[in-house]
């Protein structure tokens, strides 16, 4: 990890399974999409995806 002031950001991503909050699917929230939702997105680091893609677009 590299420490900054605020919180510590990864050097690296890694695909995490998670089970859908709406539906209870098993997902793999890619590296790619992390990736993209950090760096490109400017999501909080904190935060991380709880429902799967069909759930989200409803």
């Amino acid at each position: 990890m590299h420490h900054s002031y605020y919180i510590d950001i990864p050097l690296y991503y890694l695909d995490r399974e998670f089970q859908c909050k709406d539906c209870g699917s098993e997902e793999v929230w890619t590296a790619k999409q992390q990736k993209w939702w950090y760096e490109i997105a400017k999501g909080d680091f904190e935060t991380s995806t709880v429902s799967c893609r069909p759930c989200r677009k409803k």
